[in-house]
C-alpha cells in the first residue's frame, strides 16, 4: 500500500508467503480451459458469441442466440451449471420460474479501468507487485497491478454513488491530470503522465464497485445449478469472490462424487452445504477494510492475542488471509471478538467510574 508519499508496496508474488496474491482472469481461464483439455481430451466443446435466451426446465433443454443474426440454436443438458457471472442469464430463468428469490446490492463508488505502458513513478520490483493508494478529500483510489503483456492495469475508483458527484475535476483532461497529480504525487508529480491515460478517464465509461448477490438457493431441480458470481457475488472490499467461486466448484464436484452422480440429492446438498459460507463471506465483504477504525481493530486484537492467546485467539481477519476455516466459522469469529472488544470496554469504563467513586 502507498501511503503519502512513500513508495511502499504490497507484494503480489505468486509464490510470495501467502499474503496477497492476484491472477489475471485472462491467463486463469486459459488454464483452466488448458487443463480441462489435458485431463478430458476431445470431451469439452467450447462454443463462444451464444447467449442464452430460454431455459426448459422440464425438458431439460437450453435456447441460445448465436451472435450476427445466426438464429437461435437449442441444447439438450444433463447438468446445467450457471457461472455466468453478476448478471447471469441462467439465474433470471430461475428466478422467473420461481425456483428462486433474488436480491442484489450494488456497492457505492464506481471504477474506470485503464492500461498503461508504464508507470512513470514505478521503482525495481513494481512488475512483481500489486499496488494500492488511497487518498481522502476527495475520497479516490488508484489500483495498480501488472498485466502478463508486462504493462501496468490501473483501476481508478472513488466511494462516490455518482463518479462526477463533488469531482467536477473529472469532466476534463486538464481536470484530471491536476487532480491525480496533487493526490498521487509518488507516482506523477514532476513526471509525463502515461499517454492517454487522462484522455482515457475521461472518456471511459463507468463500471460498478461490486455488486452483491443473494440467492434464496443455488439449484433448480435436478439438473440446474449456480457457481460463483451467478450465484453469490460479493463486494470487493475482502478480495474473496474469486476465491469463493472456485471453492464452491470444487465443492459442487465433491458433492456429485459423494453421491454417486444422483444429481436429485447432489445439488440440494450443495445448497444446503454452500449457503452459509456464501452469506458469511458476503458479510465480511460489505465491511469496509482500509478504514482507520478497522485497521485500529486488526491492531488491538493482533496484540491481546500475543499477549493473552488463551482468551484472544487470532483476528478473524488474519484466518482469513491465511485460509483457515470456513467463511462461516471466520465471520462468528468476527461477531465474537467484537463482543470481546465491548465486554473489555465496558469493563474499563466500569473501572473507571468505580474509582471516581471511590475518590
Amino acid at each position: 500500500m502507498h501511503r503519502g508519499g512513500v513508495g511502499q508496496s504490497e507484494r503480489a508474488n505468486a509464490r510470495d508467503d501467502g499474503r496477497l496474491t492476484t491472477v489475471n482472469r485472462d491467463r486463469l481461464g486459459d488454464a483452466l480451459q488448458r487443463q480441462g483439455a489435458e485431463m478430458f481430451p476431445g470431451l469439452i466443446e467450447y462454443n463462444f458469441q451464444h447467449k442464452l435466451v430460454g431455459l426448459d426446465f422440464e425438458a431439460k433443454e437450453a435456447s441460445f442466440e448465436q451472435t450476427g443474426g445466426q438464429g437461435v440454436v437449442k441444447r439438450p443438458y444433463e447438468l446445467l451449471v450457471g457461472a455466468d457471472g453478476v448478471w447471469s442469464g441462467v439465474r433470471g430463468e430461475m428466478e422467473r420460474v420461481g425456483f428462486v428469490t433474488v436480491r442484489q446490492k450494488r456497492n457505492t463508488g464506481g471504477l474506470k479501468v485503464m492500461e498503461v505502458a508504464d508507470l512513470p513513478g514505478s521503482e525495481e520490483g513494481w512488475e512483481r507487485c500489486w499496488h494500492l493508494w488511497l487518498r481522502h478529500s476527495p475520497r479516490i483510489a488508484i489500483m495498480g497491478s501488472p498485466t502478463p503483456e508486462g504493462r501496468y492495469r490501473l483501476a481508478m475508483g472513488t466511494w462516490y454513488d455518482d463518479w462526477c458527484g463533488d469531482l467536477d475535476q473529472f469532466k476534463t483532461e486538464a481536470g484530471v491530470e491536476a487532480i491525480i497529480r496533487e493526490k498521487f504525487p509518488d507516482v506523477f508529480e514532476g513526471r509525463e503522465m502515461p499517454d492517454g491515460l487522462a484522455r482515457g478517464l475521461v472518456e471511459e465509461e463507468v463500471s460498478h464497485n461490486g455488486v452483491e448477490t443473494d440467492c434464496s438457493a443455488f439449484h433448480a431441480g435436478d439438473a440446474v445449478v449456480l457457481v460463483g458470481d451467478a450465484a453469490h457475488s460479493v463486494w470487493p472490499n475482502a478480495g474473496q469472490g474469486c476465491n469463493s467461486a472456485l471453492e464452491s466448484c470444487r465443492i459442487l464436484a465433491g458433492l456429485i462424487a459423494e453421491h454417486g452422480g444422483q444429481l436429485a440429492k447432489a445439488l440440494p446438498a450443495f445448497t444446503a452445504m454452500r449457503k452459509p459460507d456464501t452469506d458469511a463471506a458476503a458479510a465480511m465483504s460489505r465491511r469496509a477494510w482500509l478504514t482507520p477504525q478497522h485497521m485500529l481493530r486488526v491492531t488491538l486484537l493482533n496484540g491481546l492475542h500475543r499477549a493473552l492467546p488463551f482468551v484472544f485467539g487470532m483476528p478473524a481477519e488474519e484466518l482469513l488471509r491465511l485460509g483457515e476455516g470456513s467463511y462461516a466459522k471466520i465471520e462468528a469469529r468476527h461477531r465474537w471478538q467484537n463482543r470481546q472488544i465491548l465486554m473489555m470496554v465496558a469493563g474499563a469504563l466500569g473501572l473507571a467510574a468505580f474509582a471516581l467513586v471511590r475518590r
